[in-house]
């Protein structure tokens, strides 16, 4: 996740989505799923435009084979169209499986799960 927080800060959308497998599903909010990497894609590029400033903290991980499940705590800081800054608090929870590369990718990404 720290990883991810250090993408999101830098604006960085091609480290964003390196995060993602091919068939992943990505919920910003109640309400909205994007799934695969074309959808994820335009979030992405949607939510790093500017940049927020984001903190997170990983408080639970359970690991079953190639396959875990992450708890994440975060702060997220951001600027509105009209110059104000708003501050979300909320959990997220990730399922992520490991690739045949070794490398770690999100399959679920749901940012307002314990919201």
């Amino acid at each position: 996740m720290r990883i991810y927080s250090q993408y999101l800060n830098a604006g960085d959308v091609e480290g964003l989505m390196s995060m993602y497998d091919d068939d992943a599903t990505f919920s910003p909010e109640c309400g909205t799923v994007a799934r695969g990497t074309d959808e994820i894609r335009a979030v992405v590029t949607a939510m790093v435009d500017p940049p927020p400033s984001v903190k997170s903290t990983v408080t639970w991980v359970q690991q079953v084979g190639d396959h875990a499940l992450v708890l994440n705590d975060y702060t997220i800081t951001a600027v509105g169209p009209d110059g104000t800054s708003a501050e979300t608090t909320g959990r997220s929870a990730d399922v992520a499986h490991r690739g045949s590369d070794g490398g770690w990718r999100f399959f679920i990404d749901c940012v307002w799960a314990g919201s």
